[in-house]
């Protein structure tokens, strides 16, 4: 199997697009190509191991840098970042076996578009000696760039660097430092001494947008900033000071150098970061009312102080739909779920991707990360809802839903699920036999809204019991005078049977699945295994099926049985009165009696 290698394209922290390329893709004519930004990082690894080979080829050629992956020729690169040297702050980054992210130094490979015009310019004067030092370097073709393990340190936030061309094999070569980057990848360094003081590392990791050397608790407890970091409790949830420094550290990114230049301002960031994370704990309590009446509902400013961006895929006026989304995401969930970095920008992401797909735009996130967001947007978390085998479905079905250019059908998270849960139900109806779908859980009939009735007397059609709620009742009601009683798997197994037989192309779908529900639960209350001249429970309320107690034809259509003419009806009911609910669970199996009780042509 051959590998794969994914490249992430993160700005401010946030993944803008993911990219998958196979090694030697370069060689075939399919090499990705990648527009340079500010102030951006590339981060490359292979999607199985999630680790980047320590040793890399690269190339400088003109402003662009070339890499050939593993197996790859650097001469017909795999990857192609156009501008990365005419850009600011541009880095490429690996992944150690240990997880840690280190940038790849790609300053100091020589521009070989550059070298080669010098060569020619030396062998027109005379000077032959530029050919041979520069095929000593061998930047022209290929540009190794190796682990610099010398340049780790201990601790965290520290600076590692992946080296480049040997230094050792540029020194001496003074007819090259023209050609030569003085500074890192992305332009710029011009050769001059870094501040390490505790401030300045500070102002750089703001300059640099995240991706220079990250600075430490310690760095702001460091006398000139004297900033403590601390850890932070509320709704009973605490944030470590190890994920504090994420977030903090995070603001600090998205901040120009000016906003972090003494220990005053970057205590004020600190004060607004903390005050802004307590209140996004206590927002997400479990409530499903939502945060509107909330007094700590997170603005984009405070999302900003958290280090995410909450981006507006939108854009209509006087309001943010992707801040709507997450704060009423927000107000669903616990604690846990968003006392970490990570996990408040993969829900900003997904509700940001939301509207883009509402307005027909493409995620920017890949289909692995968009499904995790869904089910953390939406409060699946374990149960997978959203899954690869319907994503695509999922994707077709929000943007079938938005009716409205403005975001406003997808601004809460009911609209949301609605529309997510509902798509569930189709895919099961339309699948054979549910295979390969996501079964449907009693929870994913009631976000789509569904009721059942609360008794056998209920005339309301579309039923008044919550279908999770009012279970225990439900159950009760089912079990009333049966021999055995009826289970929540025998009653979510038969809803999911008779949905099987469904159209999901139907303009009535969901009304298609009220009616089911509504029959199935009469029949099953039919099924109590005693004669029905011994004991018949009455499944209609008394005077809406005067000439029978028990289920009529439509309620057998409704979950997809044919029943033949009066007599086979009265036939199909006796059975399934005698029989008990475990025998009546599935549409398949009242179709066997329904088949052996129609009549027969006469010979």
């Amino acid at each position: 199997m051959n590998p794969k290698f994914s490249l992430k394209v993160i700005q401010q922290g946030q993944t803008q697009k993911v990219h998958v390329i196979t090694p030697g893709a370069g060689l075939q004519g399919q090499a990705l190509v990648v527009q340079a930004k500010d102030a951006t990082r590339y981060q490359l690894a292979d999607i199985v191991t999630l680790s980047t080979p320590e040793k890399l080829q690269m190339k400088r050629v003109g402003g662009n840098l070339h890499i050939a992956l593993p197996g790859g020729d650097v001469d017909a690169p795999d990857i192609v970042i156009e501008d990365y040297y005419n850009v600011r702050n541009a880095t490429v980054q690996g992944q150690t076996l240990a997880g840690e992210w280190r940038g790849y130094t790609t300053a100091n490979l020589v521009d070989t578009a550059a070298a080669a015009s010098a060569e020619q310019g030396a062998l027109a004067s005379g000077k032959g000696w530029f050919s041979s030092l520069l095929g000593n370097t061998g930047a022209q073709s290929v540009g190794m760039a190796s682990m610099d393990s010398s340049a780790v340190s201990s601790g965290a936030g520290s600076s590692a660097g992946f080296a480049g061309m040997s230094m050792g094999t540029l020194a001496g070569v003074g007819a090259l430092g023209a050609l030569a980057l003085g500074g890192g990848g992305g332009g710029g360094g011009g050769g001059s001494s870094a501040d390490t003081s505790a401030l300045g590392v500070i102002k750089a990791y703001a300059s640099s947008g995240g991706t220079s050397a990250a600075p430490t608790d310690k760095t702001y407890s460091d006398s000139t900033v004297n900033v403590s970091l601390q850890a932070i409790t509320a709704n009973s949830t605490t944030v470590a000071v190890a994920e504090v420094l994420k977030f903090f550290n995070a603001a600090i990114a998205l901040k120009p150098a000016a906003d972090v230049d003494s220990a005053s301002k970057i205590q004020s960031l600190y004060n607004s970061m903390a005050s802004s994370l307590s209140n996004l704990l206590k927002v997400a309590n479990g409530s499903t009312n939502g945060p509107a009446s909330d007094s700590h509902v997170p603005t984009a400013a405070d999302y900003l102080a958290l280090g995410v961006k909450v981006d507006d895929a939108i854009g209509a006026s006087g309001s943010n739909k992707t801040l709507d989304l997450l704060n009423a995401a927000l107000a669903d969930l616990n604690a846990v779920s968003v006392d970490t970095l990570a996990e408040v920008r993969k829900l900003a992401s997904t509700a940001n991707d939301v509207m883009k797909l509402a307005i027909g735009s493409s995620a920017t996130q890949s289909d692995v990360d968009l499904i995790d967001g869904l089910n953390s947007l939406l409060g699946f978390g374990a149960a997978s809802v959203v899954t690869t085998s319907n994503l695509s479905e999922m994707k077709a079905a929000i943007k079938d839903a938005s009716t409205v250019t403005d975001g406003s059908d997808f601004a809460t998270v009911t609209q949301l699920k609605t529309v997510v849960q509902t798509q569930v139900l189709k895919s099961y109806a339309n699948a054979s036999n549910g295979v390969n779908a996501v079964p449907p859980s009693l929870q994913t009939y009631k976000d789509v809204g569904l009721k059942v009735l609360s008794s056998l007397s209920d005339t309301d059609t579309n039923g008044t019991y919550d279908l999770v709620d009012n279970k225990s009742q439900v159950l009760g009601v089912l079990s009333t005078n049966n021999t055995t009683p009826v289970t929540e798997s025998v009653w979510l197994g038969a809803l999911n049977s008779g949905l099987d037989r469904l159209s999901s192309s139907s303009a009535t779908f969901v009304a298609d699945v009220q009616k089911m529900i509504n029959s199935y639960y009469r029949i099953l209350a039919e099924a109590d295994g005693v004669v029905n001249t011994t004991t018949n429970v009455d499944v209609y309320p008394a005077g809406t099926n005067a000439s029978s107690d028990d289920p009529l034809r439509s309620d057998y259509t409704n979950i997809g049985v044919q029943v033949g003419n009066a007599k086979s009806l009265d036939l199909l009911n006796d059975y399934v009165g005698q029989a008990s609910d475990d025998k009546v669970d599935t549409v398949e199996e009242i179709n066997v009696i329904a088949k052996a009780a129609a009549p027969r042509p006469r010979a």
